[in-house]
């Protein structure tokens, strides 16, 4: 077979390389040098509009199924192990009818945790009000009760399975840092989106000849409708009515569309960049010292040719963390986004990656990547909106307050977020309830909030990183923006758990939800994190990651969700474990979650020594050896626990780590009678199980 080279997109660095195998199969393989972890994926041409209607929901059921039972991963870096793993999947997947039945059960769950999301339960709405002969009216969730009670459905499942999951219906991606010698000749392009399609005038109105009023629908969301006069959607049970629109409406609008000679294209976008990057190589010079640092403002300036320009930054304004200031900044960002609207539009078509967000309380942070060719630009238009925005529109304001409050109440809506919103209420005193804060947020007025922002853009510290392939010219010319700035003291708020187990015990907000959570956090000691302690606790946790999948998620079958993860937000050192769950009560995934930490001191002395130095130099080989790689450097700047040479001590002690280490770390941190021992339990009560009477 011949290899193949396939056109990567400009400025990328990847080799990329197709294939089309015997079976039909097309796979784009990617070579990348110098990056420690192995990807693959695969697209089967097959889903939810091919489910019987007997059994809608079947697509996602295979999707579950194909997944059970495989062999454990192995390390990312061993491309070709991995891969053959991956391919078991895809062709010899167990499909058991007592595993089906099982993962019904993990499916509902998923279901129960959307049900409340309102985006889902409009689509399935808008998806059941349509013509029922097309295929997108089906159900494509599936559940418990669109999957009981057929006696063909296992056949139906092994059915979809031989019929589709071939190799003419399958493209596979694989990326790594190997080569992978495979030879065929396929004529084959790849483009990014960056490339734009070219049209005309003509073509866009036979386009919009199709949007008429016979074969289209209006959607209103409106909370007064009186139920009693509504039909019920069978799968999410909202409400709704149908109505056709009059004909003095329609035939206006026909008119209008016939009569209307001003169409045209929007304005030219400044943003977009050329199809030819600068491919100039900087010289990387990072000498792990801040790019500026006044009292003002500290940048930071990460350069790497390999990856896409970006900046980070964030303001911290002047505010103490009372709710009131927390809401007001709520309300300042979603007015933001909303005078952003054409900018970050504009944005968008050019590439640019660009997000605005409330961190931590009061600060707001912006993150944008993308061609550097524009970026100034991109980022000065941005920047100017935000010191120059003082009067928003009284009708504008009245909308925005909707929408923040609609966002706090879906913020705890999934158990997830309800948890952490619990958590942090538990550890600090500037976190508030929902209740309160909404009542809060109704007292707010229009002259309450332009009272409010320039005493908010009065004085802020920023705190930013520039990353990627940016020259150190570059970013000093950007970090020019933020001159205006005034000295503030910036604080980080340090929270700790007590000492012993701590437990909250609250039921769902949402009455009908039937999901349970439980969540155990760990804090691990309360003092600035050293290399040393950080390189033990990465090492636990890549160790028994995999590990406490399998058992609580795969053999123990808690939940749809099973999870653990670090972190260092809001000060407080945190390892987690949770579950989400359908089927047991809180009190139950507690006692499964101990019970796995107690087993871990011996699991982790069994550990064989040659997996053991397999963990470590896997971390080893994915830590960069400067102070970060963008993304971990600004979370180290973001925690206030970046410190000079940070990763480099990090590797060294890495090096030097033993299992003793490791098994002291736990029995020091996660055992709770230990005398370190600071626990925090949060245990959300579904609506089917029976919550303690003896809680507050």
């Amino acid at each position: 077979m011949a290899l193949e080279e396939v056109e990567a997109p400009p400025g990328s660095k990847k080799v990329i390389n197709s294939i089309r195998l015997d079976n039909g199969l097309k796979a784009i393989l990617i070579s990348e040098d110098g990056i420690g972890t192995a990807a693959a994926a695969m697209l089967v041409r097959s889903g939810s509009f091919r489910d019987p209607r007997d059994a809608q929901g079947l697509a996602h059921l295979l999707e579950h199924m194909v997944f059970d039972g495989s062999d454990e991963y192995p390390d990312g870096n061993e491309l070709s192990r991995f891969t053959t793993q991956f391919s078991k999947l895809f062709i010899h997947p167990q499909l058991k009818a007592d595993v089906m039945v099982r993962e019904i059960e993990l499916l509902d769950s998923e279901f129960q945790l959307h049900r409340s999301d309102d985006m889902t339960r409009l689509e399935q709405l808008i998806a059941s009000t349509a013509h029922k002969n097309l295929p997108f009216t089906k159900f494509s969730w599936g559940n418990k009760k669109s999957l009981s009670g057929n006696d063909f459905l296992h056949d139906q499942l092994l059915s979809m399975f031989k019929t589709y999951f071939v190799g003419a219906s399958m493209n596979l991606v694989v990326h790594g840092s190997a080569n992978i010698s495979y030879y065929y000749t396929l004529e084959q392009s790849i483009s990014g989106d960056y490339t734009h399609l070219s049209c005309n005038r003509q073509s866009v109105l036979d386009l919009l000849s199709f949007f008429t009023n016979s074969n289209m629908s209006l959607d209103f969301v409106d909370k007064s409708l009186d139920e009693g006069e509504c039909l019920v959607e069978s799968w999410f049970n909202s409400y709704y009515k149908q109505t056709k629109i009059p004909s003095t409406i329609t035939g206006e609008w026909r008119l209008r569309f016939h009569a209307n000679q001003r169409f045209q294209f929007p304005p030219k976008n400044n943003f977009l960049p050329s199809l030819s990057p600068n491919e100039d190589h900087l010289m990387i010079e990072n000498d792990n010292e801040p790019l500026v640092h006044k009292s003002h403002i500290k940048l930071w300036h990460l350069p790497d040719n390999d990856e896409v320009p970006s900046v980070s930054f964030i303001v911290y304004p002047a505010l103490s963390s009372e709710l009131k200031n927390q809401l007001m900044v709520h309300l300042y960002v979603n007015h933001l986004k909303d005078s952003l609207s054409e900018i970050l539009y504009q944005g968008g078509e050019a590439n640019f990656e660009t997000s605005i967000l409330i961190f931590e309380k009061i600060n707001i942070e912006f993150k944008v990547s993308g061609f550097k060719e524009n970026l100034f630009n991109y980022i000065s238009e941005i920047w100017k909106q935000f010191k120059s925005f003082t009067h928003p529109y009284e009708t504008t304001f009245e909308m925005v307050k909707e929408l923040v409050e609609n966002l706090l109440k879906k913020s705890v809506l999934e158990v997830s977020g309800y948890s952490n919103n619990l958590m942090l209420q538990e550890v600090t005193e500037s976190c508030y309830d929902i209740d309160q804060m909404l009542k809060s947020l109704s007292s707010i007025s229009y002259d309450d909030f332009v009272q409010f922002i320039p005493h908010m853009s009065s004085k802020m510290f920023i705190e930013g990183l520039f990353k990627g392939d940016i020259s150190k010219d570059e970013s000093l010319h950007m970090s020019h923006l933020f001159e205006e700035s005034v000295e503030i003291p910036c604080d980080q708020e340090y929270i700790h758990i007590p000492r012993g187990t701590n437990t909250k015990n609250v039921r769902v907000q949402v009455n009908s939800d039937i999901n349970s959570y439980a969540e155990v956090t760990f804090q691990i000691g309360y003092e600035k994190f050293s290399a040393k302690k950080t390189a033990i606790l990465k090492l636990f946790h890549a160790m028994i990651d995999h590990n406490l999948q399998d058992q609580l998620s795969a053999k123990e079958k808690l939940g749809y969700r099973v999870g653990s993860n670090v972190d260092f937000r809001y000060g407080i050192n945190r390892f987690v474990i949770n579950i989400t769950s359908s089927v047991y009560d809180p009190a139950y995934l507690l006692s499964r979650i101990y019970n796995y930490v107690k087993t871990l001191e011996v699991s982790l002395e069994e550990v064989h020594e040659d997996t053991f130095k397999g963990h470590i130099e896997f971390l080893v080989q994915t830590c960069p050896d400067h102070d970060g790689d963008g993304d971990d450097l600004w979370d180290q700047i973001t925690e206030k626990r970046f410190c000079q040479g940070f990763n480099k001590n990090l590797i060294s002690e890495l090096k030097e780590i033993r299992k003793k280490d490791v098994v002291r770390f736990v029995k020091k941190y996660l055992i709770a009678s230990s005398s370190h021992s600071r626990i925090l339990e949060v245990c959300i009560w579904g609506c089917k199980t029976s919550f303690p009477t003896s809680s507050v």
